[in-house]
Formats: structure tokens, C-alpha cells, sequence
């Protein structure tokens, strides 16, 4: 573990080093690099920036996405009970006679 952190430190001290880079912040990269691979490196410095990590986690408050059961819904839902089957066939079939009446009337009239 502590030869992954010294390595991942090489190669960015390597990117970020004063000397190599033009970035105007190159030194403090640099500086933040060197502080951060110190307190990886050192067990108790590293425990208490972890609990540091955790606490703050643990502080934010969770957003979650606003709960809908749409889809849910869209795939488990019950069908329409048999009393509206029947009414809406009711209608339906009171709405052919009206169109029937209609063309008929229609037909006599001409």
C-alpha cells in the first residue's frame, strides 16, 4: 500500500514539479502533492483525515431523486376491474346505437 502511494507521488510530483511544468500554480501542486503522500504515508495522520472524510460525509445531507412509482405502476398495475370493463362497453355501445340513429336519419332525410 505504501509503495502504490510513493509511486502515484512520483509520477505526479514528475507532472506537477516547478521546474517541469508552466502552470503558474505548479509550486503549490507541487507543495499540496508533498503534504497530501506525507499524510498517507504516516498511520495516525491518515486514520484521522479518513475519520475527518467520514464525518463529513456522514454531515451532508442525502439528496435522493423525487421518489415516483410510475414505472412501477406502468409495469404492475392491475388492469381495469370487470364493473368498468362492462360500464365502458356500456357506453361504448350506447355511443354505436347514437351513430347508427344519427346515419340513419341521415339516409331519410336525403
Amino acid at each position: 500500500d505504501e509503495d502504490a502511494i510513493r509511486r502515484a507521488y512520483k509520477q505526479l510530483s514528475v507532472r506537477v514539479h516547478p521546474d517541469k511544468s508552466t502552470h503558474p500554480k505548479a509550486s503549490d501542486a507541487f507543495k499540496r502533492a508533498k503534504q497530501a503522500c506525507d499524510v498517507l504515508l504516516d498511520p495516525e495522520s491518515r486514520a484521522k483525515h479518513l475519520a475527518d472524510i467520514r464525518a463529513a460525509e456522514a454531515a451532508k445531507p442525502v439528496q435522493r431523486q423525487p421518489y415516483t412509482h410510475a414505472p412501477y405502476l406502468a409495469k404492475h398495475a392491475p388492469g381495469p376491474s370487470p364493473e368498468q370493463i362492462a360500464k365502458e362497453r356500456e357506453e361504448w355501445l350506447r355511443r354505436q346505437d347514437e351513430l347508427e340513429a344519427q346515419e340513419r336519419q341521415h339516409r331519410e332525410a336525403e
